[in-house]
């Protein structure tokens, strides 16, 4: 029966956990007194079959409200549509829980609701829910609301919460990119059924992995995608737009989420061909081979469910950005100083070059991964460029400085004398033009950043 069934998989489960913390133990007994490494092989191979068995029983549980965590929330039924009917698709965000830039994941509370016409649907639940009734062994699988439990009254009529669901037909829409769902949670569900219109409503839970262009950080944007397999033509007609809302059953002002705010969310449908979907050379060569009975023209249709983020900038402008220009600012200090002080104005411009490098550590960790450059990491680099000019200019003009206190010490050589207040002038002309070229750098370089560009 289901019910054991599924205490086989609890069993199962609980001996293979019971058998990897025997390995951990035996695995410390065999350093500490030299445990033979057939006994931890064994060991180990008895927590693999264990494991087999746990996924066996687990692929012969049905679909039920007590162990829905086990499926994907779209688990449908009834096999092929007569006609194929078009999907109306909502989404509801109820909370957007985590946007994480450093693994490229995302995770939330989403309420997808499917909308479609089934001439057959009124019909179908009022037969399932009066067998179910009827028998006093009858079992009610799906039930059309999954946070209520059937009672075989028959003066109940048929409404969703009391109703039965096993004979209506459902699509079965997988997700492409979810990293993980609840382990011990359902998906909450309710099914309700208007005349020919079923709307089916789950809450979703979970984490997807989604790609990132954090090339603009911290001024950019990101679309977080749910994505939903295609489906063949013959099986769904089409998925539509429905309405969305991004502060669903939510109350209070402000943030829903660390560092980000939501946009907007969109359901996006996505109509191709079996050649668009796999390219040419891949569908060649499954309809060569027979892998596919379809042919290059076989519509899919699927659709995305994309939350719309832009993060929010403030913080990393005040706690990174700001202290950063302010040492850029203090290194224009060092062009006010004496030429001839090389010592100083070394000193002082390795002192704030060290300053750059320990923030740089400091807010390492705030830095999103990324494989190519940021707006973020390109300031730095300005910074550092910026700071460390100092350092040959000063070189440059204390050397000049040199030559012109030569020449102008000199008091028998007039020509001398002359040729030093020259090198004098243009010592002063370096150190100036350098300060200019540098302010002007930063402010081209930090408008540009800005821009994106």
């Amino acid at each position: 029966t289901d019910q054991t069934k599924i205490t086989s998989v609890t069993l199962a489960l609980g001996l293979f956990v019971e058998l990897r913390e025997c390995v951990v133990d035996c695995a410390e007994e065999k350093m500490k007194r030299g445990f033979g490494r057939g006994a931890v092989g064994s060991v180990r191979l008895a927590a693999l079959l264990a494991l087999l068995a746990a996924r066996s029983c687990l692929a012969g549980v049905p679909f039920t409200p007590s162990n829905g965590f086990q499926a994907q929330p779209f688990t449908g039924q009834g096999g092929k549509p007569s006609d194929p009917p078009s999907i109306v698709v909502s989404a509801l965000l109820q909370q957007l829980l985590d946007v994480d830039d450093k693994s490229y994941r995302a995770s939330f509370v989403l309420v997808i609701g499917l909308r479609w016409k089934d001439p057959e649907a009124e019909a179908s639940v009022i037969q399932a829910t009066d067998r179910f009734r009827n028998s006093t062994e009858a079992e009610c699988v799906r039930p059309c609301a999954s946070d209520f439990t059937l009672s075989k009254r028959k003066d109940q009529g048929y409404t969703t919460r009391v109703s039965c669901c096993d004979d209506l037909w459902l699509p079965t829409v997988r997700m492409l990119n979810m990293y993980a769902l609840p382990p011990a949670r359902q998906q909450p569900y309710e099914i309700t059924v208007d005349n020919d219109t079923v709307t089916w409503g789950v809450t979703v839970s979970g984490e997807i992995y989604t790609p990132f262009n954090v090339a603009n950080f911290p001024f950019d944007s990101q679309d977080l995608k749910l994505q939903f397999e295609y489906s063949k033509g013959d099986y769904i007609k089409e998925f539509l737009p429905g309405p969305t809302t991004k502060r669903s059953a939510r109350k209070g002002a402000g943030d829903i989420v660390y560092g980000w705010h939501v946009d907007d969310v969109v359901v996006v449908p996505d109509n191709v061909t079996y050649m668009a979907l796999f390219g040419a050379n891949e569908t060649a060569g499954l309809l060569a081979v027979g892998a596919s009975k379809m042919d290059k023209d076989s519509e899919f249709t699927s659709f995305d469910i994309v939350i719309h983020v832009h993060r929010l900038h403030s913080f990393y402008m005040m706690a990174l950005f700001a202290p950063m220009f302010l040492l850029v600012i203090l290194s224009f200090a060092t062009y006010t100083m004496p030429l001839d002080m090389m010592a100083v104005r070394v000193s002082f411009t390795v002192t704030l070059f060290l300053s750059l490098t320990a923030m740089q550590f400091r807010f390492n960790d705030l830095l999103p991964h990324s494989s190519y450059p940021t707006a973020a990491s390109k300031v730095v680099l300005v910074s550092y460029c910026c700071v460390a000019v100092c350092i040959p200019v000063t070189i440059g003009v204390y050397y000049l400085m040199l030559r012109a206190n030569n020449g102008i010490n000199d008091i028998k050589d007039s020509f001398l004398a002359r040729e030093g207040k020259k090198v004098y002038k243009q010592a002063k002309i370096v150190n100036a033009t350098a300060a200019v070229l540098v302010f002007v750098t930063v402010v081209i370089s930090m408008v540009l950043i800005m821009l994106g560009l």
